[in-house]
């Protein structure tokens, strides 16, 4: 399993257990498959683009001549996975990478000779990405906010808090979202749209929104999993002057159902500015007497 636009070293091991030695070995790997960025392979045999196979024999050093029983010589090539967006543009799911090896020869005794074949195979997988994003608005949002703007100390003021996520190139399931809200912030229980599963605990001021399954190019060849829900703040006068905390440790989880990773993606604190509101002032978020 490997992340997108991660480089791969590859290294096949030749090792000669007969009793007689090698001769005339060619070994090649075939690449296949989605994720292969083919235009940046290198190998200390040669890759030969037309197939998109890297092939050695006696001629590309390796010590392919000849190899005694006993011995053993290791070839290499690198290769790079597509980066996430080369992916995502081509709207590549469920990514991977094959690589099938094959070494052959013959073995000489005296003046016989038999040839002899074998095979490898190597398959990689490439893992999704979740992209998290959560704003704060007073003005835009499906719900009508109250209180005042900027936030004044010791009086309530609602806002939207509205999360978004975005999906990469598998299927992710049992994904979840969570954040905590800080003792002078209250959850309101208004969320839109209805249908979005959001949870608060009161004891420990953490709201959980249960997204479940997150389909591969959510947010980019299809809409994106979003949800909006409604708190009041009540900032106290120790907050004057200052754009206080309201919700933290905003993360997302959840399982990528082609690779079985667990997938993560997080997001920076909530606070009072209003920077993501479009009718909002800049000083819209600092706390006044």
């Amino acid at each position: 399993i490997a992340a997108a636009g991660s480089q791969i070293k590859a290294d096949l091991l030749l090792n000669n257990n007969s009793v007689t030695p090698a001769e005339s070995i060619e070994t090649s790997a075939v690449l296949t498959g989605s994720a292969l960025n083919r235009f940046a392979v290198t190998t200390d045999g040669y890759y030969r683009s037309t197939d998109n196979t890297v092939v050695w024999n006696k001629n590309t050093g390796g010590g392919l001549a000849q190899l005694d029983p006993g011995d053993k010589t290791s070839l290499s090539f690198n290769f790079p996975i597509l980066d996430m967006a080369s992916l995502i543009s081509a709207g590549i799911t469920n990514p991977t990478m094959t690589i099938d090896a094959t070494v052959k020869g013959q073995t000489v005794t005296g003046s016989n000779a038999s040839d002899f074949s074998a095979k490898d195979s190597k398959t990689i997988k490439v893992s999704s990405e979740l992209s998290l994003d959560a704003k704060l608005t007073y003005y835009d949002g499906p719900f009508q906010n109250r209180g005042p703007i900027p936030p004044q100390a010791d009086t309530e003021t609602f806002y939207t808090i509205t999360l978004r996520i975005a999906n990469a190139v598998n299927n992710a399931s049992n994904v979840s979202v969570t954040g905590r809200l800080p003792l002078y912030a209250r959850f309101l229980g208004v969320v839109s749209p209805q249908t979005e599963n959001v949870v608060f605990n009161q004891l420990g001021g953490m709201i959980v929104w249960n997204v479940g399954r997150v389909s591969a190019l959510a947010g980019f060849s299809g809409p994106a999993r979003e949800v909006s829900f409604q708190i009041a703040v009540l900032p106290s006068v120790t907050h004057i002057g200052s754009s206080p905390l309201v919700i933290e440790n905003i993360k997302a989880i959840g399982d990528d159902d082609f690779t079985g990773e667990k997938l993560n993606s997080g997001v920076y604190d909530l606070t009072t500015d209003l920077r993501a509101d479009s009718r909002a002032k800049y000083s819209d978020g600092t706390v006044v007497k």
